[in-house]
């Protein structure tokens, strides 16, 4: 007799998403072929960054524009602003100005449980947005574990050592270069 464990309930609890929807084949995709920096900008909150009458607007951000895939404008801005804040390429005035960001289209596709969409939630304070990026990061691991994507996992993981070790290693030249 097998044992369920606290992973199988919290797996069973949620509904399965339809995965003959193309929202979730696309969401799938893409997070398939993600690398880690891309995942990681993905899973980070991110501010509108348009201005008017000398403030910033400062929603929270969704989408990401069509023409240079930054995430700074709000859906609203998106539609006011001529040209990217962050690297001033033009958004065009014709065809879809955003698309909707990884892990809010994850949340769309039901492989992220709606009770984590931070769109319906209050927000917290700024200081806990490097913790919520990380919950972010891990709520998108648990996706590719659920669908088998273990490589992207695997990949990541070999990035962080990859990191590691060559850090490691320029320590100990620099140590012995200078004994």
């Amino acid at each position: 007799m097998a044992m369920a464990t606290d992973g199988d309930a919290r797996i069973s609890s949620r509904p399965l998403p339809n995965y003959d929807s193309s929202i979730v084949q696309d969401a799938l995709e893409q997070l398939a072929s993600i690398d880690l920096i891309a995942l990681c900008n993905e899973a980070k909150i991110e501010h509108c960054r348009a201005t008017r009458d000398l403030s910033s607007c400062g929603r929270y951000v969704q989408h990401v524009l069509s023409s240079c895939g930054h995430a700074s404008l709000c859906a609203e801005c998106s539609q006011r602003c001529d040209v990217c804040p962050v690297c001033r390429t033009s958004i065009p005035n014709i065809g879809s100005r955003v698309q909707l960001r990884l892990y809010y289209k994850c949340i769309e596709a039901g492989l992220i449980s709606k009770r984590h969409d931070d769109r319906f939630q209050e927000k917290e304070s700024s200081r806990n947005h490097s913790m919520t990026d990380i919950q972010r990061l891990y709520l998108l691991f648990d996706v590719a574990l659920e669908n088998n994507l273990v490589s992207l996992i695997c990949n990541c993981i070999l990035t962080v050592i990859e990191q590691y070790l060559f850090r490691c290693s320029e320590l100990m030249l620099s140590m012995y270069v200078f004994t």
